[in-house]
């Protein structure tokens, strides 16, 4: 016994599908939008502490980049229940879990170079600083 789709079925599909696709999309927007602005608060707030220019706006910039970061992973690096947080092993390496959920190749790429960046560029603009003193 085959089972055929009438015309109303097949419309739903479609635009179930459509609107599954259009939210993932919007999601990507969204994620692009959180990992450049996040990189971009990592990177200059990494040369102003570096330098010691306007501390105030330094630490905001570090913390708007960790918001970013968390906002980028979902949340993944803190702990769900309170038998994850107990785990020794979660605590070794929280981060394998939060890009493990991520699917894409690339955002695990964009997810690792938010986290690194802004570290590298604070060693760079330091040793700069340091040789220029």
């Amino acid at each position: 016994m085959k089972r055929k789709l009438n015309a109303e079925g097949k419309r739903l599909i479609e635009r179930r599908f459509i609107s599954e696709q259009a939210a993932a999309e919007k999601r990507r927007s969204f994620s692009k939008s959180v990992y450049l602005g996040g990189l971009s608060c990592g990177i200059l707030g990494a040369i102003l502490g570096a330098f010691g220019l306007i501390p105030v706006l330094s630490i905001i910039l570090t913390f708007a980049w960790f918001a970013s970061l968390l906002v980028y992973l979902n949340g993944g690096i803190l702990p769900s229940s309170l038998s994850q947080d107990m785990d020794p092993l979660w605590h070794l390496n929280p981060w394998q879990r939060a890009l493990n959920s991520l699917q894409d190749s690339r955002s695990q790429f964009e997810a690792i170079s938010l986290l690194v960046v802004p570290w590298l560029v604070r060693a760079i603009a330091s040793a700069i600083h340091s040789s220029i003193s």
